[in-house]
């Protein structure tokens, strides 16, 4: 079965075929996207496997391959696919830095788009009575709330019986319905777009290592634990001025990068979930979209005037989401620079762990915050019972005493 590809996958798809034997001699694995979950009790591993194997046969989208047409590239889906689980014992990880380079070593294993299974499964042994689970897949087939369903239907297969169906809307539903949208139906949001960014500024931070003329990545990390005395202030701080977590460390990084760059307009991007429509809630495939973000700062402006402008500027970003980001950078047309990614080179995001019948709360994630591509910066915000926070940088460019000075600068903010 072969079916057009959404524009967020054909814009994968280039970059791999481009990168491939140029840059890198496999493809590249910074689209390679993790779920690390660990699993704090034994586990029967024959009836884990099997339950893996067949939830995963379920989904059309993880039997699905990447092929050309006429230079154009299409989706293929397989009627079946023989999917593993590989186990992996006697690693002899000591603490939990050995464990993360282990998994980072898993996750990078670059993948074959046109005959290679698009999604992995590796489970750990670390004891008798503790595991830890690593799904991998490359971002054609999945974003990270695709990952988080994906667990929560192994687990609830394994452990209560309960066989995900597939009645619902499948993603290649959604690449058919992009497709054939209409000039006239995006044209609003052209508008939109190409008012918001024409003429906007390239962000420029010092780097440690001068760009390469063609954009190399190598991905290095930083996270930090807020404490619960600060969470809850953060918390209170947000009630009482009718604000959410997400606006108010948006706010903070744009201060931070104002500091940084020295430039008085801040044009990052953040990470829309894209599933408020019910019928787009429950569909793996990577529906979510990019937004870009641009805020205007002063020196002297005050903390809540300019949380003010980002929650405006960020809420009608949102209500121009329908379009893909790749239309916008289409009809923007920036100029083009081989050393940098489209639009924006930094990335922020926020993920709120707390919802409500989440699978996942009742398990611990390990976080890598990493396979969304190669920004130069990634910041990734999380909120359980604090606020943890998640930095990805491009080792190529930055040390790691820039980004600790960076991390430091931010929570002083």
């Amino acid at each position: 079965m072969r079916i057009r590809c959404s524009e967020h996958q054909q814009r994968l798809w280039f970059i791999d075929k481009f990168e491939k034997g140029y840059i890198y001699e496999s493809s590249p694995t910074y689209h390679n996207l993790p779920l690390i979950v660990k699993i704090p009790q034994e586990l029967n591993l024959s009836k884990f496997e099997e339950t893996v194997k067949k939830v995963a046969n379920i989904f059309p989208i993880f039997k699905t391959n990447f092929k050309s047409y006429d230079d154009s590239p299409f989706q293929v889906l397989q009627e079946s696919v023989s999917f593993s689980l590989k186990h992996h014992q006697n690693l002899n990880l000591k603490t939990e830095g050995e464990l993360k380079q282990a998994i980072l070593e898993m996750v990078n294993q670059p993948f074959d788009i046109e005959s290679d299974s698009l999604v992995r499964f590796d489970l750990i042994l670390r004891n008798k009575d503790q595991y830890v689970f690593v799904i991998t897949a490359h971002h054609l087939i999945a974003d990270r709330k695709s990952l988080k369903l994906l667990f929560n239907d192994i687990v609830n297969d394994y452990f209560n019986g309960n066989v995900p169906g597939t009645d619902g809307l499948q993603y290649y539903d959604y690449s058919e319905w992009q497709n054939d949208l209409t000039h006239d139906d995006l044209e609003p949001f052209f508008f939109y777009w190409k008012k918001k960014l024409t003429n906007a500024r390239v962000l420029y931070l010092d780097t440690d290592v001068a760009r390469a003329h063609v954009h190399i990545y190598k991905a290095a990390f930083k996270d930090q634990t807020l404490s619960q005395d600060l969470s809850n202030k953060i918390d209170l701080f947000c009630k009482t001025h009718n604000t959410t977590p997400f606006y108010f460390f948006l706010t903070a990084f744009n201060c931070l990068l104002y500091k940084y760059s020295a430039t008085d307009e801040i044009t990052i991007g953040t990470l829309y979930e894209n599933r408020e429509k019910e019928e787009l809630g429950a569909v793996l495939g990577p529906v979510a979209n990019l937004l870009s973000l641009r805020t205007n700062l002063k020196d002297t402006q005050p903390f809540l005037s300019l949380l003010s402008n980002v929650v405006d500027d960020c809420t009608q970003s949102i209500d121009f989401s329908d379009i893909p980001f790749e239309k916008v950078v289409s009809k923007v047309n920036p100029e083009k620079d081989m050393s940098r990614t489209a639009v924006f080179d930094v990335l922020f995001h926020y993920e709120n762990e707390e919802a409500k019948n989440n699978t996942l709360q009742q398990f611990e994630i390990i976080e890598l915050n990493y396979g969304l591509g190669k920004y130069d910066l990634n910041f990734l915000v999380k909120k359980a019972d604090t606020f943890k926070l998640f930095l990805t940088f491009n080792e190529k460019y930055f040390t790691h005493a820039r980004m600790n000075r960076l991390m430091g600068h931010y929570l002083n903010i």
